[in-house]
């Protein structure tokens, strides 16, 4: 959608004053999206979870100030992210997944709550063919994008800073942040949208891929609003800690 064609308000409640395009990185790209090789049915139910998503937070933020384009992306980057660690302790849970390295790592904070590492984890995140990263990216990459997060860069910065003040606060170009944090967005948002996400019998396992389809509506109608490499670092910079989140800690009844 052009920025003239139609108001942005029209599909996605936020304003956009000026769009902030992001220097060349100088880390290395990690890897190119991968096109999805898959059969459509397996990803239906996905798809149409992602549209039900999107309309659910779009009507959800009515209720507060318009919230600007990024900070949306971020909302939606920290539930993705977010949804594979609730499926992991789901999956603990019910004895299908056990405390093993390297599919599951496990660390134990002072307070009590845990923070997840592990394969599972990085995989929906960003190492399978449909994971949150090659979805966002491969979107961003119709739009021009050419140049993508530092991933292992990426993982390596939240694992280190998983017992500091640090931990979850995503480094944007420009001085740019996120209001609120990205646990918060969190805490605030996804007891709300966990309904929505079961509303179609959609596997835990699978959460993050109806968030990425959300993702890329967003990015689709955002086209000349945002930088898509922007777009894709936002999404990836709060997905990767809120990955590592302890579910018991955001939902009451988990």
């Amino acid at each position: 959608m052009s920025p003239t064609s139609a108001p942005l308000r029209a599909n996605i409640p936020m304003t956009h004053a000026t769009a902030r395009p992001l220097a060349k990185p100088t880390t290395a790209l990690a890897r190119d999206p991968v096109p999805s090789q898959l059969d459509e049915t397996p990803l239906a139910r996905a798809r149409v979870t992602g549209k039900d998503l999107l309309a659910h937070l779009v009507e959800d933020l009515d209720e507060d100030p318009e919230p600007p384009l990024e900070d949306f992306l971020g909302v939606l980057g920290s539930i993705a992210g977010f949804t594979t660690a609730y499926a992991l302790a789901r999956r603990i849970d019910e004895g299908s997944l056990s405390l093993q390295a390297p599919e599951v790592i496990v660390m134990t904070l002072s307070d009590g709550s845990r923070r997840y590492f592990g394969n599972f984890l990085n995989r929906r995140l960003a190492e399978q063919q449909i994971s949150l990263f090659n979805l966002t990216a491969g979107m961003a990459k119709k739009l021009g994008a050419t140049v993508f997060p530092d991933l292992p860069e990426l993982f390596e910065r939240v694992t280190k800073s998983a017992t500091t003040v640090e931990f979850g606060v995503p480094r944007l170009p420009n001085g740019l942040g996120m209001d609120p944090p990205p646990e918060e967005m969190v805490r605030r948002r996804f007891p709300t949208c966990l309904p929505v996400l079961e509303r179609y019998s959609l596997h835990p396992d699978d959460y993050f891929a109806a968030c990425a389809f959300a993702i890329q509506q967003v990015i689709a109608r955002s086209e000349g609003l945002i930088d898509p490499t922007l777009c894709v670092q936002i999404v990836m910079e709060c997905a990767v800690p809120m990955s590592k989140i302890d579910p018991r800690s955001v939902l009451e009844d988990f």
